[in-house]
């Protein structure tokens, strides 16, 4: 049986829906939650490392944060399918070069992405639609690292990017499950100004969106695997 690391920085950011098809695929899933101080194992026994979002800032230097930078380069110098979902997709950026800074344009709810030419031919965005529209909950964003392949944008950032030829990261929360989008409008700081909005729109969007989510888990373990 294969083997994945996740990294957990917060209860209320679980692997969602990526947690579902990893295990559906057969893989057998080690959490590992950095923050609370819990040790990071070495890499040589997983086939694939996944590193979640959570409500830290990258730039307020703590250990842990230094620890996890280290797993992140050393991954993605051995080539091991590597896959980061905001606070994740940050993480790649800063310990590849990269810097992580406040976004001049908070998103949250529902925003516009489309892949860049790069994405449309990268083999596991190819996998998704060319303009979606994506599920955000961010505040900040990062400055791509030397030798990054930016593979998707919004208006106002950089929403997916490629490291080397196994890792990839997205600012958008494809992983998210429709019981979390409503434990966020409700009670997730920043509060969104239109929760019952929010939730209204996600009701519309959100079959879609599982879909898309499901999809690029599915073919990124599918790339880990072969």
């Amino acid at each position: 049986m294969s083997e994945a690391l996740f990294l957990i920085h917060s209860d209320m950011s679980p692997a969602g829906t990526f947690g579902v098809v990893a295990r559906k695929l057969g893989w057998h899933v080690e959490e590992v939650r950095p923050h609370l101080g819990e040790p990071l194992p070495p890499l040589g026994d997983f086939g694939a490392l996944l590193v979640f979002g959570g409500p830290q800032h990258l730039y307020e230097g703590e250990p842990w944060i230094d620890a996890v930078d280290a797993l992140l380069r050393d991954a993605v110098g051995r080539e091991l399918p590597t896959f980061g979902v905001c606070l994740g997709a940050q993480f790649l950026a800063k310990a590849l070069g990269g810097a992580v800074r406040r976004a001049e344009h908070d998103e949250r709810g529902w925003v516009d992405v489309s892949l860049t030419e790069e994405g449309v031919a990268d083999e596991l965005f190819a996998s998704l639609p060319a303009e979606f529209p994506a599920f955000e909950w961010h505040w900040d964003t990062w400055t791509e690292p030397p030798g990054a392949v930016e593979l998707a944008r919004s208006e106002h950032c950089t929403q997916a990017l490629r490291l080397g030829p196994r890792a990839w990261g997205i600012q958008f929360h494809a992983e998210v499950a429709l019981e979390t989008i409503h434990l966020w409008a409700h009670g997730k700081q920043p509060f969104h100004p239109e929760p019952e909005s929010l939730v209204a729109e996600t009701e519309r969007l959100f079959p879609a969106w599982h879909a898309l989510g499901s999809t690029l888990a599915a073919r990124f373990f599918a790339l880990a695997a072969g």
